[in-house]
């Protein structure tokens, strides 16, 4: 919903950056809502660059390194 809001309210020639994440294309056990949604987010990104009015970017950010992460990844 947000991405179609922001997609009728950019101008032409604009960006809109959505941030995606690893659970969308690898598995992470335990982290199935959290991948299926973000899975979702390359596919709501791939279907509005189909409007050339404007510019998408998907991002996929490393895993950043804080003491949640390491406490939750170990490896």
């Amino acid at each position: 919903l947000a991405g179609r809001m922001a997609s009728q309210r950019i101008k032409d020639g604009g960006c809109l950056v959505l941030t995606v994440a690893g659970a969308a294309v690898a598995p992470y056990p335990g982290m199935i809502a959290y991948g299926l949604a973000k899975n979702a987010i390359i596919s709501l990104s791939k279907t509005l660059a189909t409007d050339k009015r404007f510019r998408i970017a998907g991002l996929l950010p490393d895993t950043l390194d804080t003491a949640a992460n390491r406490k939750a990844m170990p490896d």
